[in-house]
């Protein structure tokens, strides 16, 4: 994935064009008239790389992970599911912390050391 920078008026614009959880590519792909990006979601019956952490206590199904970006001013939250999987707000699912940051960041990001459960980084509760 490519990746452009754009100063902070720019931005402010993008959240302005934003609707519901809306990421800047979501919205310059809705503006440009570009179908919606594809990305492969996890399938409810895989288990997820959570599921043993579940397993032996450290996280709960149905617990909220956030992740804070204080530099952009934002805080994300995604809940674990039954099966280890992470759900972000717009509905997709990921089997691994690491895409799920991908896909809100929009570059390469380390879930594991970016996702909290109760202030805990999932990279200490592994």
């Amino acid at each position: 994935m490519r990746s452009i920078r754009v100063d902070d008026e720019v931005y402010a614009w993008l959240e302005n064009q934003a609707v519901g959880f809306d990421a800047p590519n979501s919205v310059l792909r809705r503006l440009a008239g570009l179908a919606d990006e594809q990305e492969p979601p996890a399938e409810d019956d895989k288990d997820g790389k959570l599921l043993p952490l579940i397993q032996a206590g450290r996280l709960k199904a149905g617990e909220t992970l956030t992740w804070h970006r204080p530099r952009k001013n934002e805080t994300h939250r995604a809940t674990v599911t039954d099966r280890g999987c992470i759900r972000i707000a717009d509905g997709r699912v990921f089997t691994d912390p690491s895409p799920a940051a991908v896909a809100l960041a929009g570059y390469e990001s380390n879930g594991w050391k970016a996702w909290e459960a109760d202030g805990v980084k999932l990279d200490d509760l592994r």
